[in-house]
């Protein structure tokens, strides 16, 4: 059984925006961050939530007005949705939840060109995100992300090369696309992209751990790469780094 008392969380958010704040006075060129590590059901995605609704400000009529934090946890893996085309089982899609603000201007950022290089280093299979706009206000209404693959048939020399489109793809290199779709709008927001400049801190809880150890090695090689090539250049619109990790123990 878990030992944690929720109400301890707002107390350590606020404790780490604290940190984050005075790292950040003391050594103003450089983007702190910390660095977490707990055991599973701890509470950690708890903490997550706890820290970015400490950035929100909420109006009267309960819309958010003003939020400072880019998270990613097992609620942003929920914005993305499979559509397996039950029906004719031939079609299928990973639909995005585009209310979210995770979201927000992606039509606009060229958002597949900044995905492709992150995952292409992990695997083999292409991408198209399709949207639909409101005819009048031009937002994005909906939004699905289609995949393929090349796959050889035949022998010989009728051996070919064929594209195949609408394929499902497996869990693993599903949430290897979701955290390169979320590293290419980390990028956005340390380039100061208009759509992300509301961003101040992101928080990153697990965000691979179902995959093969190989990978999670290179994909965290890769986000903390890419964290220290932009930190310097980019402090205006994302200046303090939260990461919330976890580690796994085995007894015996």
């Amino acid at each position: 059984m878990t030992d944690t008392n929720d109400g301890n969380l707002p107390g350590i958010a606020t404790h780490l925006r604290a940190l984050l704040a005075d790292k950040a006075q003391r050594k103003p060129d450089k983007s702190p961050f910390v660095l977490l590590y707990a055991f599973n059901g701890t509470g950690k995605t708890r903490l997550c939530t706890a820290f970015k609704d400490l950035g929100k400000i909420v109006g009267d009529d309960g819309a958010v007005q003003k939020r400072d934090t880019l998270y990613f946890n097992a609620f942003t893996e929920d914005l993305f949705t499979w559509d397996n085309d039950l029906e004719n089982d031939e079609y299928r899609t990973l639909k995005l939840n585009t209310a979210s603000r995770f979201f927000v201007g992606l039509n606009e950022l060229e958002i597949e060109n900044r995905i492709r290089p992150l995952l292409e280093r992990y695997t083999d299979f292409d991408f198209k995100i399709n949207f639909v706009f409101d005819e009048h206000t031009g937002k994005i209404t909906a939004a699905e992300v289609t995949f393929s693959r090349e796959v050889l048939s035949g022998k010989g020399d009728a051996a070919r090369t064929e594209q195949v489109d609408g394929i499902k793809i497996s869990r693993g290199e599903e949430n290897i696309f979701i955290w390169c779709f979320f590293l290419a709008i980390v990028q956005l927001a340390l380039d100061g992209a208009e759509a992300y400049k509301w961003v101040e801190h992101v928080f990153i809880d697990d965000p691979i751990s179902s995959s093969t150890s190989t990978t999670r090695s290179s994909s965290a090689t890769t986000s903390s790469s890419s964290t220290a090539r932009h930190s310097g250049r980019s402090r205006r619109s994302c200046r303090r780094i939260t990461r919330c990790s976890s580690t796994s123990c085995t007894t015996s």
